[in-house]
């Protein structure tokens, strides 16, 4: 019995389309960002400016996570809080980005509203 091969490209015939069990994500290209927040100490040098506004929930997402999850959607072109579901809703993303879980946009509504005080 012959193995089929799958579709090629038309434009590009060494690239093959093919099914995957592994996970993919569209926004895979955060993880520049993410490398470069890493290699500048970014999340270091948050965490004592914004201890102040750490929340005493068992269920909160830190206020580092929400401020990072905020630059990563403006970096994905996110224009209002409500887009940030969309990224919500990826499964992959968060653990691409480094982050537990990725905040809805009434956790960010609320962050800004601590920070305007």
């Amino acid at each position: 019995m012959s193995t089929r091969q799958s579709p090629a490209s038309p434009l590009y015939p060494k690239i093959r389309f093919a099914f995957t069990d592994h996970p993919i994500t569209v926004w895979a290209g955060a993880i520049l960002l993410r490398l470069y927040f890493e290699v500048i100490g970014l999340r270091t040098a948050l965490v004592p400016v914004l201890t102040p506004f750490a929340k005493t929930s068992n269920n909160q997402i830190p206020a580092v996570d929400v401020l990072l999850a905020w630059w990563y959607g403006l970096a994905l072109s996110a224009e209002r809080f409500e887009h940030f579901t969309r990224y919500r809703r990826d499964p992959l993303f968060p653990r691409l980005l480094g982050l537990p879980r990725f905040p809805s946009p009434d956790t960010l509504r609320r962050f800004f509203q601590c920070l305007r005080g």
